[in-house]
């Protein structure tokens, strides 16, 4: 019995790691990142995000001019390049601090749907950690407690 919890967990749980590279420097099938719903991209790794994949950006401009984007609501876009970009609502406007509910209701979308959009890695920045103000110990319980059980490769990109 220990000999088979042992193996679930090796086996789920060190699909979850923390690495110190750049975000935009991964091979991976998507990239995640924490969003307002006000379609503005204009600091941090959003703008990053922005000046990359400029036809993302306009796509999710209009879903938030349409009011398809809310509080814990996904956006994702298909790269036929790759990687694909999924945009997480976790704050409302742009000075405002993200919400550990937000996170884990997008968290829990990827989760769903990462099998649909054909993802086995993704890759993220601390989300929510650094304009959006919360701490990195919550948010990875999060991601943990979300995707700890689950195939998908997840690389948390420290810089």
């Amino acid at each position: 019995m220990l000999i088979n919890f042992i193996k679930f967990f090796s086996l789920y749980y060190f699909m979850i790691r923390e690495i110190d590279c750049d975000l935009f420097e991964l091979y991976v099938d998507a990239l995640a990142h924490g969003r307002n719903i006000q379609g503005m991209m204009n600091a941090s790794i959003a703008r990053e995000f922005r000046i990359k994949y400029p036809t993302m950006f306009d796509e999710y401009k209009t879903y938030c001019k349409n009011g398809l984007f809310n509080p814990g609501d996904v956006h994702f876009y298909r790269n036929p390049a790759r990687p694909h970009i999924i945009n997480i609502a976790t704050q409302e406007g742009i000075r405002d601090s993200a919400k550990l509910e937000y996170i884990e209701i997008g968290l829990g979308n990827i989760r769903e749907n990462y099998r649909v959009w054909n993802i086995n890695s993704l890759a993220m920045p601390k989300i929510g950690c650094g304009l959006g103000k919360l701490d990195w110990n919550d948010v990875n319980r999060l991601v943990k407690k979300i995707f700890g059980t689950s195939d998908l490769e997840i690389l948390i990109a420290s810089r």
